[in-house]
């Protein structure tokens, strides 16, 4: 099979206000506060606002204001933040509104889609990383487990009058502002929720954002289809890019209004190898390159495309080490309380031939070789016992990966049963515990060691994201302390001694980090690659002749 079909003229042959991709699975949910899958996650900011956003226009990582009116006010000693909401901001026309119109947003809004967070049955990512820093939070979620009742006030939330909020916090949050910023903290209208309820974020009850777009079709199994949100504010293109990414290709139209686009049309194609195959026929117009495909298409010697595609005129993305794959253990199995095999178990795969199956090579490879037990018996017996690694989805690409760790735990002479599973089977499976070992690709939310290690913080058990559900009083205290700090080398410290406990007690299998390389059609411009940049489509647009 040719590197690249001939079908390329697709690529010209629809309108140039429409944009088409691929969704690797089915769209979970709709509902910001809900939403950990990264389809959904994909979608959410094209319709859904929040307070801060990624600057697309940085070649270093920082936000800048969205729905906020200027960044944050911070008090001396950190546990007291003000933020302005901006005044020109409005929900479109809706029949969840009084007389079917829109309305202002306040910050009220904004008070009552952080509550959300709290709410035990959405089981919100955001969670994880709010529970105990905001105060009366925690208190809050205590409340509608014990009585139901929604409506109370959080000490820590207070809105002072329509464009005034301030947030109470327990500790210094350095990295507010950034988790303000993740799909989870958008603003929605409490009205829509309240109309829709369990619906809300389903297909039956699309809620009517603030965002550039609006949800047109949504057909489950097999498409969406979002529009540009006409109602919207002006929102103006960056005047300046940095000139690094002026490099790269994108251009500066200083006042010209967002988003350019008029149409973004998503496929879902759970087989990345089909997805690649329809961006070669020009059926969509960017496509992140399976795994396999990767050292064909790139040439990381020379940093550039092959030949073969440079000609074509293709664009390049690339994500460097964003993305992170590693097996997690469920910590109370009988089994695997047996730290001798999980020690044989993280020491069996080659960790160079996983980066070339994931990536084609390109990344770098993680983890340390765990210490070994001192014991009489260095080898575990693994007799009739039988150990299942979960994958997340049945894909060809999972199923080569999956294979490929069978096939290297058996040369160690482990037995293991690897268990493709729907992406929704999969999330179930780990919040309820139901898994011995399952396969982890963790992309970069926010970029800060938190955003990792807080998967290990033994307070995440309970209805968060340590699906290990290990506890170390060590690690935790450590974790506690590094979170509090901005970007220094005593924070570096404390991530190092972190992950020198992970690799102590063999919690997880540490795998590889992977650079992520995606392909755009010619003339596609103002594309950024990676989980921190899903604002990313309000920005592109066709430069066609």
């Amino acid at each position: 099979m040719g590197v690249l079909g001939l079908g390329g003229c697709s690529w010209f042959s629809h309108s140039p206000t429409l944009v088409r991709a691929v969704l690797p699975d089915e769209v979970q949910t709709l509902d910001p506060a809900r939403a950990s899958d990264p389809v959904s996650l994909e979608l959410i900011p094209s319709l859904f606002e929040t307070l801060f956003e990624a600057d697309y226009a940085s070649d270093t990582y920082r936000v800048r204001p969205l729905l906020a009116a200027d960044f944050p006010q911070v008090s001396s000693d950190g546990l007291k933040v003000t933020i302005r909401v901006r005044t020109d901001v409005h929900f479109p026309v809706s029949p969840y509104f009084p007389g079917g119109k829109g309305r202002r947003l306040v910050a009220a809004d904004v008070a009552d889609s952080l509550k959300r967070v709290a709410w035990p049955e959405l089981r919100s990512p955001g969670w994880s990383l709010i529970r105990d820093r905001i105060v009366g939070l925690q208190e809050y979620r205590n409340r509608i487990v014990s009585t139901q009742d929604r409506s109370g006030k959080i000490e820590g939330i207070e809105v002072m009058d329509d464009s005034t909020l301030v947030i109470k916090l327990r500790e210094p949050v350095p990295q507010l502002t950034w988790l303000l910023a993740q799909p989870w903290a958008s603003v929605i209208a409490h009205e829509a929720v309240s109309a829709r309820g369990e619906e809300f974020g389903s297909p039956l009850g699309v809620s009517p954002g603030t965002g550039p777009f609006r949800v047109e079709t949504w057909i489950p199994g097999k498409k969406v289809r979002l529009k540009k949100n006409l109602e919207r504010r002006e929102e103006l293109f960056p005047s300046e890019f940095s000139s690094a990414l002026r490099a790269q290709g994108f251009a500066s139209e200083h006042a010209k209004t967002l988003p350019f686009l008029d149409e973004l049309e998503f496929r879902i194609e759970p087989d990345s190898l089909k997805a690649w195959g329809e961006f070669r026929e020009g059926l969509m117009d960017w496509v992140r390159v399976p795994g396999t495909h990767g050292s064909e298409v790139f040439l990381e010697a020379q940093k550039k495309l092959a030949p073969e595609f440079e000609v074509k005129k293709l664009g390049l993305a690339r994500t460097v080490e964003e993305k992170r794959d590693f097996i997690v253990f469920r910590m109370s199995d009988a089994v695997l309380q047996d730290r001798v095999l999980r020690a044989q178990l993280a020491q069996a795969p080659d960790r160079h031939r996983w980066l070339d199956l994931v990536s084609g090579g390109l990344g770098r490879t993680e983890g340390k070789e765990p210490p070994k037990q001192k014991t009489s018996d260095e080898t575990f017996k693994q007799g009739d016992v039988r150990l299942t690694l979960e994958m997340p989805t049945l894909d060809s690409a999972s199923v080569r990966v999956g294979e490929f760790l069978r096939e290297e735990w058996k040369k160690a002479g482990l037995d293991v049963n690897i268990q493709y599973n729907t992406y929704a089977d999969y999330r179930a499976k780990l919040r309820e515990g139901r898994f011995q070992l399952a396969y982890v690709t963790w992309s970069m939310d926010f970029p800060d060691p938190e955003d990792r290690l807080h998967l290990f913080y033994g307070a995440n058990r309970e209805g968060g994201v340590n699906f290990s559900g290990w506890s170390n009083a060590e690690f935790d205290r450590v974790f506690a302390e590094m979170r509090k700090l901005p970007r220094s080398v005593e924070k570096d410290r404390k991530v190092q001694q972190l992950e020198g406990l992970l690799d102590r007690e063999v919690v997880r299998i540490a795998g590889v980090a992977r650079t992520e390389l995606t392909l755009l059609a010619p003339q596609l411009r103002n594309f950024r690659p990676g989980e921190l940049f899903r604002n990313r489509y309000k920005h592109m647009r066709w430069e066609r002749d």
